[in-house]
């Protein structure tokens, strides 16, 4: 299956910003306590010999990455949040950046039991232009 990839910055030793939490997440529903059912998907350092270095240093940041399938993704950048949903398009898998309120409607109808596809299409905004 194809993949698209997703990157994240992670830190250490740095408050403000640059400290906060990133991290992907794979959204499979709604949920009560947090409005989105999150399932963090797991990433690997793009260059492994800077990661252990900024680590052992206590200091620095490194970037961080994840292959992920089609679905419906968060993605929290050093505390900045984005939507995206990955679908194939022509044989290829593709992304686009949607709203969290696109989001959160997607993540309802997959607890109706819609496929993410399903929701991907059934939330898709209009083409506001009329056509003659």
């Amino acid at each position: 299956m194809e993949t698209i990839t997703l990157k994240i910055t992670k830190s250490v030793g740095y408050s403000g910003k640059g400290g906060r939490k990133s991290y992907i997440a794979k959204i499979t529903g709604s949920d009560d306590t947090y409005i989105l059912r999150r399932e963090f998907v797991g990433t690997e350092a793009v260059d492994r010999a800077d990661m252990f270095k900024r680590r052992r240093k206590g200091k620095g940041s490194w970037v961080e990455a994840a292959a992920v399938e089609c679905g419906l993704y968060e993605r929290q950048n050093c505390g900045e949040r984005s939507h995206y949903v990955v679908w194939m398009k022509d044989g290829k898998a593709v992304s686009s950046v949607i709203t969290e309120d696109r989001a959160i409607e997607m993540a309802l109808k997959m607890d109706e039991g819609l496929t993410c596809e399903e929701a991907r299409l059934a939330t898709k905004p209009q083409d506001s232009a009329t056509k003659l």
